[in-house]
């Protein structure tokens, strides 16, 4: 029973490393919106964050390779090949030997997105993802025979355009110009993506060129930003380079422009794992889904029974033990580390410890001295002045917007995880100064609002004091939606506040009120009231969306 512990200790931990890197300021799966908006307006250009698309080694070409996000099937086969070692560390014989193997094994499976010590890319990666109008890189090869419709694949295919021919009449296919106008007349956001490891300032230049292109492709001079999540600290280094000519609004949503409580914490080796926050954590980054909610109901039952906190005491031995022998900064060291935009999530409270505790070994500060001059120039340049920005940005175009969510359980990879959070990025800082109780808390009975500037800022659940923020007339809040779901609403909401021929204030549409709240059962969102939906209300919400989808079910089984 011990040994099966130990086991499964060792996938827990790898399965909550893997996270750091695909959850960090962001998350892991996106949606594809196409809101419906008139082509009349001027464009607005979403700067995505962190694992927006896949990043691919040798882009286009014939041996293009997805090296991120990683794969996880991967982890089984590390563990198997290292085991005598990861049963040593398991049992407390933290040796140079044991480590050294272990170690070794980690930056081997991490080299495929690995970066250089100066923080360039050691490798020709690129986001999987083209500008809007470009078809993406195929490679062909020179020596591959042309298919003339006599393989069996081709007759196959024909046979099933035949079969599908007789139940469902195809509309003519469009040439690629018809393609671009459709989508040009379909909507007005486009989403910029880019590598997200590399320097601030490489990035900005980049959307600098994505800029000008959506400008000549839309025929409009003028545009809006808006900043998701890493996207934001991007969002900041273009406003400091490139200023604010032609831009119509700026928008900060779930912003790290501010830096973010679990880099922070992560990069000074606070690193800790608790039994009810992963629990917690699980919930949390669940959906409305059956399974979703069998997987919270089994985790909560190993939290009760000490099954989770059993074996986290293995996870957490680990973390202390490669604590005590440097390792936990050599692996930071030579993975995250060296990727110059992750230093723009560590913000000044953590930064120059950060810094310290990572470039500590005799020979760094000349090994690394590129790579720091780089983070330096972000954080000291950008990040420093994150709120003259934004102020420099409201005088510029006269529209600007913050949108913040919390009530999720931040990564529990952290001492402190309980800080109030959309699962990735503490509300204070994405909300630019809101005050919030702790994650499970709320401000107290009693508590009254700490700035009186005539409005109401203080949320219904009692866990937010938005008069604390820079600007609380112009920031939103969603609670429960997880960091990287942006759903049709907060797509909406952003083209409220760009095409608005005035400051949009979070007072002057019943639809977008200060305090909103997210439903995972039907996916609604809702003005935040102060009593919740009761038990027999989701109840009911579970057995109309159980019918909903079991009749999309029957209507896609009828339909080819």
């Amino acid at each position: 029973m011990r040994k099966t512990k130990k086991w499964i200790s060792v996938l827990l931990a790898a399965l909550l490393a893997l996270s750091v890197f695909s959850v960090t300021a962001a998350a892991a799966e996106k949606e594809e919106k196409k809101p419906q908006v008139d082509t009349s307006l001027p464009p607005v250009i979403l700067i995505d964050g962190i694992n927006a698309t896949a990043l691919i080694r040798d882009f286009g070409k014939k041996d293009e390779e997805q090296v991120f996000p990683p794969d996880l099937g991967g982890v089984a086969g590390v563990v198997q090949e290292n085991a005598a070692a990861i049963w040593d560390m398991l049992d407390g014989d933290f040796t140079a030997e044991s480590e050294a193997v272990v170690l070794d094994a980690i930056f081997g499976y991490t080299d495929s997105f690995a970066m250089n010590d100066d923080g360039t890319s050691k490798y020709d990666i690129h986001p999987d993802w083209v500008y809007p109008g470009q078809p993406r890189p195929v490679y062909v090869d020179p020596d591959a025979s042309p298919d003339t419709g006599e393989s069996l694949r081709s007759r196959l295919d024909a046979l099933r355009g035949w079969f599908r021919s007789l139940f469902h009449k195809d509309p003519e296919p469009l040439t690629e110009e018809e393609l671009l106008q459709k989508m040009l007349e379909s909507r007005s956001t486009y989403k910029f993506v880019y590598d997200w490891r590399l320097d601030m300032f490489e990035i900005a230049a980049q959307l600098r060129d994505y800029i000008e292109y959506m400008k000549e492709l839309t025929g409009w001079d003028t545009f809006s930003l808006v900043g998701f999540s890493e996207g934001a600290a991007v969002l900041n280094t273009y406003l400091t380079v490139y200023g604010f000519e032609g831009l119509e609004s700026v928008i900060w949503c779930c912003g790290a422009h501010n830096g973010v409580e679990l880099a922070g914490q992560a990069l000074t080796g606070r690193l800790h794992v608790d039994a009810a926050g992963l629990t917690e954590y699980v919930r949390d980054s669940g959906d409305s889904s059956l399974a979703s909610e069998l997987l919270s109901c089994f985790m909560e039952g190993l939290r009760r029974i000490g099954v989770t906190g059993n074996l986290l005491n293995y996870t957490n031995a680990i973390l202390e033990g490669l604590s005590r022998s440097g390792g936990i900064r050599r692996i930071l060291r030579n993975t995250v580390a060296t990727m110059p935009a992750v230093w723009s999530l560590v913000s000044d409270k953590y930064y120059e410890e950060a810094k310290a505790y990572i470039f500590s070994e005799p020979g760094d500060a000349e090994t690394y001295a590129a790579l720091i001059e780089t983070i330096d120039r972000y954080h000291y340049g950008v990040q420093a002045h994150s709120a003259e920005l934004m102020a420099q940005a409201k005088a510029a175009t006269g529209k600007i917007g913050v949108i913040a969510k919390y009530g999720l359980r931040v990564t529990p990879m952290i001492a402190n995880d309980r800080v109030q959070s959309d699962g990735v990025i503490d509300v204070a800082a994405t909300s630019c100064g809101a005050t919030a109780a702790q994650y499970g808390a709320t401000l107290g009975e009693g508590y009254v609002q700490k700035v009186r500037d005539g409005h109401n800022h203080l949320s219904p659940d009692g866990v937010i004091d938005a008069s604390t923020a820079l600007y609380p007339d112009y920031t939103w809040f969603y609670k429960d939606l997880q960091h990287s779901h942006l759903p049709d609403q907060v797509y909406d909401l952003f083209n409220e506040i760009a095409h608005a021929d005035h400051q949009f204030t979070v007072f002057e549409d019943e639809a977008y009120p200060q305090f909103q709240v997210y439903e995972r059962i039907d996916g609604s969102i809702s003005p935040m009231t102060e009593q919740p939906a009761g038990v027999l209300q989701r109840a009911f919400l579970r057995v109309k969306m159980f019918f909903r989808r079991l009749l999309e079910r029957i209507q896609n089984f009828f339909t080819f």
